[in-house]
């Protein structure tokens, strides 16, 4: 599972990096070349939705989704773990339709190409329901998995010798 994650978020770098690079490089052939890169657009767009969909798998793998905590936090640990798990089976479910119409939709695309480099749709609609059922995937797993144990606050104090509560 660890290769896995190395090989997504490498992808996910390396999507995010050739955006900024080709962003920087469409802006300099603009303005100070007068000849803008035509088919720098749509590889622009590739890489912003990939890097998307494989930034949401490597948030979910990481635990960083945005939450709002005023429920769990009164709920207490036994409580919060629940509303965790409960958490994580409304994203897989919520997966599921994202990961069945994605693949309508890059089926449908293999009939559309790119105006300038000709590439498929199918290529580009790909990435939602590969990063869908990435993160479907991943919060079925934290579903039935044990959640680490809690790191305390920096202004806490680090409470050495002491167990974990979960």
């Amino acid at each position: 599972m660890k290769i896995a994650k190395i090989i997504v978020e490498t992808l996910g770098v390396i999507c995010l990096t050739a955006l900024i690079i080709l962003t920087i490089a469409a802006v300099a052939a603009r303005y100070f070349l007068n000849s803008p890169l035509a088919w720098g657009e749509e590889v622009q767009m590739i890489c912003m939705i990939w890097a998307v969909m494989l930034g949401g798998i490597a948030a979910a793998w990481e635990r960083v989704a945005l939450a709002i905590d005023i429920v769990p936090n009164l709920a207490g640990p036994a409580g919060r773990r629940w509303l965790g798990r409960l958490g994580y089976l409304i994203t897989a479910l919520t997966m599921i339709p994202l990961v069945y119409y994605g693949c309508q939709l890059a089926i449908v695309g293999r009939n559309k190409i790119t105006n300038i480099l000709y590439i498929p749709y199918t290529y580009v609609n790909l990435a939602i329901p590969v990063g869908a059922a990435g993160i479907a995937l991943i919060s079925l797993i934290y579903v039935f998995t044990r959640p680490p144990a809690e790191k305390p606050a920096e202004d806490e104090p680090s409470g050495e010798g002491e167990s974990p509560c979960c």
